[in-house]
């Protein structure tokens, strides 16, 4: 999955407001930002900016340092004060260390230099994004157990017990490792190592659901899906064969589908379609590299 696809993903119900006295980055700012945020404000100085947050909902704010009147730092001082937990983005042509330090003081930890490159812009902004939804995602597993410590007869999730407790939070840190091995995989092209892990990664996940009974069946879609992956014999497949294996996306996507809306929202009980859906892109990805005069039997 792409850094553009993943942000319009993780963005698209966030709000971010730009602060940034120069009209045409101002303008050219603005644009980029619409193609991922539910809703982008804007303010050319940093007065104009603290009404704008005062009276808005902003979930990310992005501020040049130098403006007139109130600079960037002090406004972001202001916004801590409002909301220590603010996500800021600080845009400077200073690479001064007193100003550094004064903003990691701040709790800012993310600084782009001018000029602006907005392909760093964007891998920031991920990051920030990334970090909220697993914020929010750790928040509901932490209310999950407070709820279990007051009523351990809980019905939002009947087979709730402090062994599930524990393998939600372990499902949720293999969700992690198969992003990372995919995203390796698509960066440094379908590479052996890195199938081979993403076998593994599918093997734990399988385990683990295998133990809970609404997902007892399911989980033998994904053991199949390791079993596959380990005894390909990868070297001897060639370059298209290989590209078949960028399912894998489609694949995490229904595995990360399984384990939030099954554990974490507890929006979904039956899940017999994502079994389904990974049956069909199991049989795809056969088909797809067996179909190249490859002999399965030998595979």
């Amino acid at each position: 999955m792409n850094i553009i696809k993943k942000l319009k993903d993780f963005a698209q119900n966030l709000s971010v407001l730009i602060v940034e006295d120069d009209i045409s980055l101002n303008e050219e700012s603005v644009a980029l930002l619409e193609l991922f945020f539910k809703d982008v404000f804007f303010a050319y100085n940093a007065e104009s900016a603290l009404d704008i947050y005062k009276n808005n909902p902003v979930d990310i704010v992005i501020t040049d340092i130098k403006m007139p009147k109130m600079d960037g730092i002090t406004l972001s001082r202001e916004l801590k004060q409002i909301n220590p937990n603010q996500d800021i983005v600080v845009i400077s042509a200073q690479r001064d260390v007193l100003y550094l330090a004064k903003l990691i003081d701040m709790g800012i930890k993310h600084i782009i230099y001018k000029p602006l490159d907005h392909q760093e812009l964007i891998y920031r902004l991920l990051k920030i994004c990334e970090d909220r939804a697993t914020l929010r995602e750790t928040n509901k597993i932490q209310e999950a157990k407070e709820i279990f410590k007051k009523n351990t007869n809980a019905t939002f999730l009947p087979t709730l017990t402090p062994e599930m407790l524990y393998n939600i939070e372990y499902l949720l840190e293999l969700r992690n490792d198969f992003k990372y091995y995919l995203e390796m995989f698509s960066l440094d092209g379908v590479l052996h190592e890195y199938v081979q892990a993403i076998s593994s990664t599918l093997s734990k996940i399988y385990t683990t659901l295998s133990r809970i009974e609404s997902t007892a069946d399911i989980s033998i879609v994904i053991f199949e899906f390791a079993n596959f992956l380990e005894n390909i014999h990868f070297a001897s497949l060639n370059s298209q064969q290989k590209e078949k294996f960028l399912i894998l996306e489609s694949i995490y996507d229904d595995i990360s589908k399984l384990i939030y809306f099954t554990f974490i929202t507890q929006e979904v009980r039956e899940t017999s379609y994502l079994e389904d859906s990974l049956r069909l892109f199991l049989m795809r990805l056969k088909h797809g590299v067996f179909d190249d005069f490859l002999i399965e039997e030998k595979l």
